[in-house]
């Protein structure tokens, strides 16, 4: 049973493209790990607001990116 959580939170004003180069990293980390089906990130228009949208194949991928 894969495992699916949506995470959304606000950034601090001024701090969008520190968000950015924070995000890209991770993002990049977590396309070769074992059992993570999808992990993107969607950033609002004007930079206050994230989604990730994360998929695991299973609990022990989720224990795994943690």
């Amino acid at each position: 049973m894969t495992t699916t959580l949506f995470v959304e939170f606000d950034i601090k004003p001024g701090a969008t493209e520190a968000f950015k180069q924070a995000a890209q990293a991770l993002f990049e980390r977590t396309q070769d790990e074992p059992g993570t089906l999808t992990y993107d990130y969607y950033l609002s228009q004007d930079g206050r607001r994230n989604v990730n949208v994360e998929v695991f194949r299973d609990a022990h991928a989720f224990i795994y990116h943690n």
